[in-house]
């Protein structure tokens, strides 16, 4: 595992659970394919929008993510995201099924150093956003790499330490996170993904 160190902490990553199927999560898409799902499903996306990323190896240029397992053993709340797993009318997102990204692409690139991705999701998804850039960062005891980190601020972590919100149309969130280093989200729900070097080309075929 590999530590970073960031401003006023150090950034841990999931470990890889060996227990754990690796599942693949994306599939590589031709161009055709991409814009056919995009003006099908993420008709709520637009550049004027909030923009979402995430930094990881790169595989393709363009993808679609299908939520399922992460082959990863959690660093952050581990016990909490287990024992809501299952309950769906609270918590809608699924952590270990979801992409993880943050809000700010340049704190996302320094944190995990690949490659930069757009994220595109379906229209009207649920997304779940923490108040800083890494939710591992939010515990009492981030120390405690055993997942079982239960606190915030003193208290019991709950939902209330997040935000949930709905991709919808003219999609906008304004909090910044901690220091203006953006927020973390994470969604269990189809997204696109566009890597970096393709912006330039999604613009000019946008419709």
């Amino acid at each position: 595992m590999e530590i970073k160190k960031f401003d006023t902490f150090l950034e841990g990553l999931a470990r890889t659970d060996k227990d754990l199927k690796t599942l693949e999560r994306t599939e590589k898409l031709d161009q055709w394919d991409f814009l056919d799902i995009l003006n099908e499903n993420c008709k709520n996306f637009s550049f004027e929008n909030t923009q979402l990323w995430r930094s990881r190896v790169k595989k393709y240029d363009l993808e679609l993510f299908t939520p399922a397992p992460r082959n990863a053993d959690p660093l952050a709340f581990k016990d909490f995201f287990n024992e809501i797993e299952f309950n769906t009318d609270e918590y809608p997102v699924v952590r270990k099924n979801s992409l993880i990204g943050g809000t700010n692409k340049e704190i996302c690139k320094t944190l995990v150093g690949c490659d930069m991705y757009l994220v595109i999701p379906f229209d009207n998804s649920e997304i779940v956003f923490c108040p800083m850039m890494d939710m591992w960062a939010m515990s009492d005891d981030r120390r405690n790499y055993s997942g079982k980190n239960m606190m915030v601020n003193g208290r019991p972590i709950s939902k209330d330490n997040f935000t949930k919100v709905s991709y919808t149309k003219d999609f906008q969130y304004l909090d910044k996170g901690k220091s203006d280093n953006g927020c973390e989200f994470f969604i269990s729900s189809p997204c696109l993904l566009v890597h970096e070097s393709k912006i330039d080309w999604l613009k000019e075929n946008l419709k």
